[in-house]
């Protein structure tokens, strides 16, 4: 993080600086090594001497750059299940194709590979599987919650005098 005193006013050379942080902060063990070593000081003191200039795709690196260090696995994946499962419920009944699903979701894709795939397991199920045709993808039908077959109590009679009731028969016997 030398870099800072040099960067100056000097826009490319910041958008430069900040790409090659969103890069080598990719995978969240190095962007929180990258934290803890108060390189985020030095991160904003770099966007703060570019005050007035225009900083938006710089501004746009620097937020990556914070959510690298901010998402865990944990978060990564259930955004990912928010969103493969919404949009695979936005299309509906039409069958997708494998291709067009990872074009539509190549931002997830793109995030993570691994978690991607483990929530593409967990979520989605190929319809019907030809070696030499495009494969198509649905998400897997989840348990339907279970009728209930007790008969609910009716509004003015009182459970516990129900189940009372039964236990005074026997008794009388």
């Amino acid at each position: 993080m030398d870099v800072v005193s040099v960067i100056g006013k000097d826009e490319v050379l910041l958008l430069a600086v900040a790409r090659v942080l969103v890069l080598l902060t990719w995978k969240r063990e190095l962007a929180i090594r990258r934290a803890k070593e108060d390189n985020l000081r030095c991160l904003f003191h770099m966007l703060r001497c570019q005050a007035g200039l225009r900083t938006e795709r710089t501004q746009a690196s620097i937020m990556l750059v914070l959510r690298h260090i901010i998402e865990d696995k944990e978060a990564l994946k259930a955004i990912m299940r928010n969103g493969i499962r919404t949009w695979l419920q936005s299309r509906g009944s039409r069958q997708i194709d494998t291709q067009s699903f990872v074009r539509h979701n190549h931002h997830l894709v793109l995030r993570d590979p691994d978690a991607f795939v483990e929530m593409v397991n967990e979520l989605c199920k190929l319809t019907r599987y030809y070696p030499h045709l495009s494969q198509q993808i649905a998400i897997k039908e989840t348990e339907c919650p279970k009728p209930e077959t007790e008969s609910k109590p009716e509004a003015g009679s009182d459970p516990a005098k129900e189940t009372e009731e039964p236990a005074k028969e026997t008794e009388d016997k």
